[in-house]
């Protein structure tokens, strides 16, 4: 086996390890008073909501519409901290977005000529 292939046979076991792993991200944000709690899985996908009773005191459906709106965003953030770091050496660790990065970095790449276009 080459080395190229071993690389490439190396990445692949990586990447299939933390698609394993991703799977099982979930984050879970709070509201400052405690009484809404949304967690999200690894694409920032709602998992579950839970409201405290003591929400309805304040009939306000408006405001708690925006504060679970809120809260999910926390836990999406969350989520994709974790999601970001389980991709360890595969991606950039700082500011990267898990949905465009990657291709993005492998663009630049085939751009700068260091490595040859996707087969299509």
């Amino acid at each position: 086996m080459s080395r190229e292939h071993a690389a490439y046979a190396e990445l692949a076991d990586d990447i299939r390890r933390i698609q394993r792993e991703m799977a099982g991200v979930e984050a879970t944000a709070e509201s400052d008073d405690g009484l809404v709690s949304v967690t999200v899985g690894p694409r920032g996908e709602l998992v579950a909501v839970e409201l405290d009773p003591r929400v309805y005191r304040n009939p306000d459906a408006t405001g708690l519409a925006a504060e679970i709106v809120r809260v999910a965003g926390e836990a999406t953030r969350a989520a994709q901290r974790k999601t970001v770091s389980r991709l360890g050496r595969l991606l950039p660790a700082d500011g990267t977005d898990v949905d465009f990065d990657p291709v993005l970095h492998q663009l630049d790449r085939v751009a700068d000529g260091q490595e040859p276009a996707w087969p299509r």
